[in-house]
Parts: structure tokens; C-alpha cells; sequence
């Protein structure tokens, strides 16, 4: 069985959650660099975890992080996901201290096209921020973290209050239904907001005097941004749920229109296979037919994971790159190697994951989880799987197994004799099954008849 720690190399963490840890880490036989969210299987996040899988599985736009794969042990669920080198907006508004109205209004046209999928598709986010709109190495926004996201209907009100208190909507405050389209609305007048003055239209270190500016305080603008801004900011923050606009028209709105960040569409839904990827893990050892039917039916395991990435880096590379050794389509893997049979859907012998020591547990790199699951020493299982894998290159292994089947001889023995003198006592009849499918004795040594 692979395991998370045999396709993975965890790198280090850049991340934490509520109930959960985000670790850097490479995907061996691509050298992919993905995000693994690691949650406790077990515990008050469980239910949280099954319905982010869920919805995620259901997510495909530029604008989303891509789902990669769903890997679970008997402690842990890990999340794999594509990996965004650029950061969150957090962070990018730190550096910057105010962004240009210029470069906010692309970054908020590509918040608004990932909102209003997720909207249509029937979901609503929940906890949009700075921390959950991350950047990719081109400059894309990718929404991610869909831990509080839940699915609405059209009409009916949501009642989860839970989020991060500086985003929270006066009508979530009041802890009765709302309408979750119009709270996600407000969070992205925070977010507008905190791109344009780079700091929080509300800030209290005290809750309760938080919560009173959220619902009572009005909002202050300066006199030196534009009068669209200004205008939009106005109409996303208002108090009252029912005088937010809908993102139809805060995208049709001249501020927003100026930028060129809302042209993202959802891709296609795709019918088939790249027969170029399917050739290319063929020739890695994995059977198409397996692939085909993880793919097809969208199970999110390490064949459908390697699919993906593949197909990222052939995309990458474009039709006109031709794939060779060097180039990002190859991956890092043997591609000659063939795995021996009935090793046929795991990775090749010589294939990066089964080369040098085995690496560490992922238990033991993840302190922020050891009040729900601490991390132990290795398992037995990797020990006598390393010692076995390292017998072949010491001298005397012949011995060493010569003993051993010595040892499995005697015990053969032992078994047929213990099952001879219990017929012989219970004096079962010459018909009975025994007799049938009596032990059969080592070969040289003669067999006697109860």
C-alpha cells in the first residue's frame, strides 16, 4: 500500500488553520510542488473536513484552487492541492501598504468571477479574506479554504455564524438566518476596502466593541480616492443586507469594468483522456483502464492526482515543445522502467519514492495537531520494510534465509502434528473435510497417516 509520505516530500508548513495544519510539499514522480492540508480524522473537524471535500470535488474555474487528490490514514485526511507561489492578498497588502487603484481593481475582478461561480453553483464561501485569496507565480487569484463553505438555495437563509470576526456581516451578528450571497457581498466590501486604505474599515481589540462598530459605525473614506471607488465601497458595505447590490451588478460598475481582472470563464468539462498523458503513465507502469475509471469517476486517488499534474505540465509546456528529458512534460521519473508483475498500478521500482531511506512519518511533523493525535515513533511496518530492502546489499543474506525457511519448516511440522493427535483423539471419520485438507507435509519427509 503507498502511503502519503512514499508520493510526498514534506517540505515545511506555511500555514495553519482552526483545526488544521498546510505543509509545503513535492510530489515525487512530478516533481510537482503541491499544499497537503493535514486535519484530524477524528474530533469536531471531522464533519468540517467531509463537506470541504465535498464541495471542492465539485469546484472547477481559474479562479478556485484546483483539487489534486484526497488521501487518508487512520488519523489523518490530507487535502492535496495546487500550490500558489505567490502568497495570499494578506501579505501582498502588507508589502505594498495600499495597492493602486489600477491593480485593485484587477485582483477584485477576479475575486468577483471566483464568488460568482461559486454563487451559481449554489455555495457560498463564508470566510472570504485576504488569507484565503491567493496568488499564483502568473499574477491569477485563486480563492481557496473552503472549511465554513456551505451550499444554499436560492431564497432560503443559512444560519452558521462562524468566520473571522473582522468580516463578519451585522446580520450574521445577530445569530439569526441571513441570506449568505449578501454576507459574502459585505466581506468583499472588507476586502475592497483593505486594498484601497491598507487596513480594516473596523478594528477593535475588544470584541464586543468590534461587533458595536460593525453593526452601528459608518464608514470613512478619504477625500484623495476616486469618487467610483469610493461609490462601490459605499454600496458593498451597507448595513441593511436587502440595499447590497448583486454581483451582477457590482461587476457591471465603472470601477470594476476598468480593470481587466473578470474574464476568467469556467473550462469545459472534458469527455476524454489526453491520450498523450495516458501513454506517458503507461509507459510509467500504470494500467489505463485503472486510470480511465479513477478519472471518470472523479475519485481524487494517486492515479487521478498524477493524471492532473501531468496534464498541468503538458499544458504548461503547449503543443508546440516537443517532450523530451529536459522538458516540464517529462516527469522525474523513469519512464523505461516497467514494474514487475503484479506491481502493475503502483510506481516503478526505480521511481523516486522507493529510492534511498524511507522518509519520516508525517506525524512527527505536525506539533499544531498533538492535542487530537500526537505523532509516534516510526511503525513497525517501515522498519521491517527498510531492513528488508537493505538485506539484499549485506553479506550473508543467504544464510539468513536459509534459517529462515528453517524456521518455517519446524513450524509446519508443529501445525501438522498438533492437527494429527487432535483427530486422533476427536477420532474423526475417514470422510470429514480434514482428511481432505490436511496439512501437507515438507517435501523429504515422510507423511503418517493418523
Amino acid at each position: 500500500m503507498t502511503t502519503i509520505e512514499m508520493q510526498y516530500e514534506f517540505l515545511r508548513i506555511i500555514g495553519y488553520g482552526g483545526f488544521s495544519q498546510v505543509q509545503l510539499a513535492c510530489h515525487r514522480l512530478t516533481g510537482t510542488q503541491v499544499a497537503i492540508k493535514i486535519t484530524p480524522r477524528r474530533g469536531p473537524a471531522s464533519r468540517v473536513v467531509a463537506r470541504e471535500i465535498d464541495i471542492m470535488k465539485k469546484l472547477h474555474h481559474p479562479n478556485i484552487i484546483k483539487l489534486y487528490q484526497i488521501s487518508r490514514s487512520l488519523r489523518y485526511a490530507y487535502i492535496i492541492m495546487q500550490f500558489a507561489e505567490g502568497g495570499d492578498l494578506h501579505d501582498h497588502i502588507c508589502q505594498t501598504g495600499t495597492l493602486e487603484e489600477g491593480e485593485a481593481s484587477t485582483i477584485f475582478g477576479q475575486i468577483l468571477c471566483g464568488v460568482r461561480y461559486l454563487h451559481r453553483s449554489g455555495i457560498v464561501h463564508g470566510d472570504l479574506k485576504p488569507e484565503n485569496i491567493l496568488i499564483d507565480v502568473n499574477g491569477t487569484i485563486k480563492i481557496s479554504d473552503f472549511g465554513l463553505s456551505s451550499y444554499f438555495t436560492e431564497g432560503v437563509d443559512i444560519r452558521t455564524n462562524r468566520g473571522t470576526d473582522y468580516y463578519l456581516s451585522p446580520e450574521r451578528l445577530l445569530g439569526q438566518a441571513y441570506d449568505g450571497p449578501k454576507a459574502d457581498i459585505w466581506c468583499l466590501g472588507v476586502i475592497l476596502y483593505e486594498m484601497i486604505m491598507g487596513y480594516k474599515p473596523f478594528y477593535s481589540h475588544r470584541k464586543e466593541k468590534l461587533f458595536k462598530k460593525i453593526k452601528t459605525e459608518k464608514i470613512w473614506t478619504p477625500p484623495d480616492i476616486s469618487n467610483d471607488v469610493k461609490e462601490l465601497i459605499n454600496l458593498l458595505l451597507r448595513k441593511n443586507p436587502l440595499e447590497r447590490p448583486s454581483l451582477e451588478s457590482i461587476m457591471e460598475h465603472p470601477w470594476v469594468a476598468r480593470g481587466q481582472g473578470c474574464t476568467a470563464v469556467p473550462p469545459p468539462v472534458s469527455t476524454g483522456l489526453n491520450p498523450k498523458v495516458v501513454r506517458q503513465m503507461q509507459e510509467m507502469g500504470f494500467r489505463p483502464r485503472k486510470l480511465c475509471l479513477s478519472v471518470r469517476k472523479q475519485k481524487y486517488d494517486k492515479l487521478m492526482c498524477l493524471y492532473l499534474l501531468l496534464q498541468e505540465q503538458e499544458d504548461l509546456a503547449g503543443p508546440a515543445q516537443p517532450a523530451g528529458p529536459e522538458s516540464p512534460a517529462t516527469p522525474a521519473a523513469s519512464t523505461s522502467a516497467v514494474p514487475e508483475p503484479g506491481r502493475i498500478g503502483d510506481p516503478p521500482a526505480d521511481a523516486p519514492l522507493t529510492t534511498g531511506s524511507p522518509p519520516p512519518p508525517v506525524e512527527a511533523a505536525l506539533p499544531a495537531l498533538s492535542s487530537v493525535s500526537a505523532g509516534g515513533p516510526e511503525p513497525e511496518s517501515h522498519k521491517v520494510s527498510r531492513d528488508a530492502s537493505q538485506e539484499g546489499h549485506q553479506p550473508g543474506t543467504s544464510h539468513r534465509c536459509q534459517g529462515q525457511a528453517t524456521r518455517v519448516q519446524r513450524m509446519r511440522r508443529r501445525v501438522a502434528d498438533s492437527l494429527r493427535r487432535l483427530a486422533s483423539c476427536v477420532r474423526l471419520p475417514k470422510t470429514h473435510k480434514w482428511f481432505k485438507n490436511r496439512v501437507v507435509p515438507v517435501k523429504g519427509e515422510h507423511e503418517t497417516q493418523p
